[in-house]
């Protein structure tokens, strides 16, 4: 199962990406800024070691699935 982190942007339910991709931008580069458009998140970042920098885009997932209660 894949763990989500909810953004708050210009949507009110959120906009929610993975919690894994996200953390290890913030823990290996420098973000430099954070757009929101449409229903995906764009961030442009700069490595804290180097020269070398980039923009990544991390597309909406959605929130978690409500699991259904078997039936017995």
């Amino acid at each position: 199962m894949i763990k989500r982190l909810a953004i708050q942007g210009g949507y009110p339910d959120g906009i929610y990406v993975s919690k894994r991709v996200f953390e290890t931008i913030q823990r290996k580069s420098v973000i430099t800024n954070i757009k929101i458009i449409d229903r995906k998140i764009v961030i442009e970042y700069k490595a804290k070691k180097g020269e070398s920098y980039g923009v990544m885009e991390l597309y909406d997932i959605g929130p978690i699935p409500i699991k259904k209660e078997k039936s017995k």
